[in-house]
Formats: C-alpha cells, sequence, structure tokens
C-alpha cells in the first residue's frame, strides 16, 4: 500500500514539474514577444501560411493564447484543456516550422 502511495505521489510530482515547465516555456515565449508584435508578425508572415490580412490576427492571438494556456497551466485550471491546447499549439508550432524547411 505505501509503494502504491509513493508511486501516486511521484507522479503527483512529476506532472507538477512538467506543468510548471510547461507553463514557464509558454510564458517566456509570450514576454520575448510583446515588446516587438511588429517583428513577430513579421515573423509570422515569412512562414508564407497565411493571408497577409490574417497576420495581425494570427500574431495577436498567438500571444494570447500563449499566456492563457501557460496562466492556465501555473493555476491548475482547466487542465485537460489546457493540455489538449497545448498539445495543439505545439504541433501547429511544428508543422509551421517543417514547411519552412
Amino acid at each position: 500500500m505505501r509503494a502504491l502511495r509513493d508511486a501516486l505521489t511521484l507522479r503527483s510530482g512529476v506532472t507538477l514539474l512538467l506543468r510548471l515547465v510547461l507553463c514557464g516555456i509558454l510564458l517566456y515565449a509570450a514576454v520575448g514577444k510583446w515588446p516587438a508584435p511588429r517583428a513577430f508578425a513579421e515573423d509570422v508572415a515569412n512562414y508564407r501560411l497565411l493571408p497577409a490580412a490574417l497576420v495581425p490576427l494570427a500574431t495577436a492571438g498567438l500571444l494570447g493564447v500563449e499566456v492563457v494556456l501557460g496562466l492556465m497551466l501555473l493555476l491548475g485550471v482547466l487542465l485537460p484543456l489546457a493540455a489538449l491546447l497545448t498539445a495543439l499549439l505545439t504541433g501547429l508550432f511544428t508543422a509551421a516550422v517543417a514547411s519552412a524547411l
């Protein structure tokens, strides 16, 4: 019984650590983009995946999503949804980078 409790405690600790790491990555990424949103918009436009008219909206949306997901992970709010959306955002970023190769 003690082994099971210890395993669950370890799992909870690892889950919390991973949540905080992902939170840090998302918030760090967002904070780095806030001072120069035009430079970030140019970076998004350079991928040539979106029409020019959608780049400002996508730029603002990505910044907002990164902040909201980071806060959700930090605060433990709606964790299954936060995990799903973080995975989707990571997949989107991976696909964008892969398309630029």
